[in-house]
């Protein structure tokens, strides 16, 4: 489509804003409007300063909020496509220990989840790292605690490892790696 005839396209409609425009290549390889739909559902889920995963094809919303974060009374700022309403509305306080249904406009339905890590090594969790060319690239306490077990079991086995990041062993009582006096 060339310059005059997008322009007089986009002109026959509303607020460009809220659309959804799927183009295809033309036959004067120029492209096409092919698809030129009114956008409907939520537009943006933010919580803090953290930008919620919106799925508009599952209707799904995921944020991802750091360890220790209380979810039972968190404000999601929420923007709808065309000024719709949603319920439970924007800016109020919502309790994320379970999923919470969003509803737009009446009847579009999101399931918005919030996510919390753990808040620190619980202090027996073990889990094997993942190996480079034989090297265990160790980045958490779960990981070091499985290398310290291997290695004081005595197996009489090589191990060589790298550690990937500080680890922070929250607070728990840690034996030593390695058990020979040399």
């Amino acid at each position: 489509m060339k310059a005059a005839a997008f322009v007089t396209t986009l002109n026959g409609n509303a607020s460009l804003l809220d659309y959804t425009v799927t183009w295809a290549a033309g036959t004067d390889d120029y492209p096409v409007v092919s698809a030129f739909v009114i956008a409907t559902g939520i537009k943006s889920f933010k919580i803090g300063d953290v930008d919620g995963v919106i799925d508009q094809d599952a209707k799904t919303i995921t944020v991802e909020l750091p360890a220790g974060t209380d979810v039972t009374a968190l404000p999601p700022t929420i923007e709808c496509y065309g000024g719709a309403e949603v319920s439970p509305a924007s800016d109020v306080a919502q309790d994320f220990t379970n999923p919470v249904i969003y509803t737009v406009a009446g009847s579009i339905t999101y399931t918005a989840t919030v996510n919390v890590p753990a808040s620190g090594w619980d202090g027996t969790t073990q889990t094997e790292p993942s190996a480079v060319d034989g090297v265990y690239q160790i980045g958490t306490p779960e990981e070091l605690a499985w290398f310290a077990a291997q290695v004081n079991a005595g197996t009489g086995a090589a191990y060589d490892a790298v550690l990937m990041a500080d680890i922070d062993l929250n607070g728990q009582e840690w034996t030593p790696i390695g058990n020979s006096s040399k």
